[in-house]
């Protein structure tokens, strides 16, 4: 699990805690007074916290003792800022041009690592905790922020994909090996391990690819696609999705697409539902 986002300045803490009991609208302009600021931040400078404080808050500050915060600090706490922030305003995916995207997902779309996207926090990339159409709450990516992000660093999501992508011929092997291992009895994830060390790629990128194909043809190669799970599959399925766990991340552990572990999750809460035993008082207004 991702380690939880942290600020690398105090004072940006001690901020976020004054602003504890804050009503939305102020935080929504706060919010969005972070954001535009990461579009004036030169990589090359240094801030006084004052200047970031009146920038986000419209107020200043007479502390002397406050220093100032290089500009790949500021950078990542003002993501961590907006995060933060995002948590406490029930964010919906479809507030913005293009709407919002998983890390997850975003990732198989751009042919780039998970752990990339995460790394690019720290450069500036802003992501939200908002509730995306399948109904989950998760930190998501919006496509408008990801364009800015882009036009900012010109190049980086060229070259992060360059250095992931494999060639035709090599990506038909691994694909060819990944189905024999797969039915060999092995899951797909140990499956990228061997052919990662194999072809002298890093583990993540043949998981992705993987994670692609399995998109594509709606299953993993070599493994054949279930309606719902058999009774074990679904408890599997059902007790990590209660600790919290991805249904994608699910889906890359079992085997499945995430639309069959969705239904094993069904399955199993539909399960356990039928084999509740409820009481009640009856009352008059029951029968009218």
């Amino acid at each position: 699990m991702p380690r939880a986002a942290r600020y690398q300045t105090p004072t940006f803490e001690e901020l976020e805690k004054q602003l504890a009991f804050a009503p939305p609208d102020a935080l929504r302009r706060q919010m969005e007074a972070a954001e535009r600021l990461m579009d004036d931040i030169d990589d090359g400078s240094t801030y006084p916290f004052e200047f970031v404080l009146w920038r986000l808050t419209g107020f200043r500050t007479a502390d002397t003792a406050i220093k100032r915060i290089p500009a790949k600090a500021l950078r990542s706490d003002l993501v961590t800022f907006v995060l933060h922030l995002s948590e406490r305003l029930g964010l919906g995916g479809d507030e913005r041009p293009g709407g919002a995207v998983s890390l997850a997902e975003l990732a198989i779309e751009l042919g780039i690592a998970e752990k990339t996207l995460r790394r690019w926090r720290s450069r500036g990339l802003l992501c939200h905790r908002v509730t995306l159409p399948d109904g989950r709450n998760r930190v998501a990516i919006y496509r408008s922020e990801l364009e800015r992000f882009v036009q900012r660093n010109p190049g980086l999501l060229e070259s992060a994909a360059g250095f992931t992508r494999l060639d035709d011929s090599t990506t038909k092997s691994a694909l060819s090996k990944a189905r024999t291992l797969v039915a060999g009895g092995l899951t797909p994830n140990k499956a990228a391990k061997l052919i990662a060390d194999e072809i002298g790629r890093s583990h993540e990128t043949v998981r992705q690819l993987l994670l692609r194909t399995a998109e594509q043809r709606s299953t993993l190669p070599g493994r054949a696609v279930r309606s719902d799970g058999a009774g074990r599959d679904r408890r599997l399925a059902y007790r990590a999705w209660l600790f919290g766990v991805d249904v994608e991340r699910i889906a890359v552990r079992s085997g499945a697409t995430p639309d069959a572990i969705r239904r094993r999750i069904d399955a199993a809460r539909a399960e356990r539902l039928r084999a509740a035993r409820l009481s009640w008082v009856e009352y008059p207004t029951f029968d009218r």
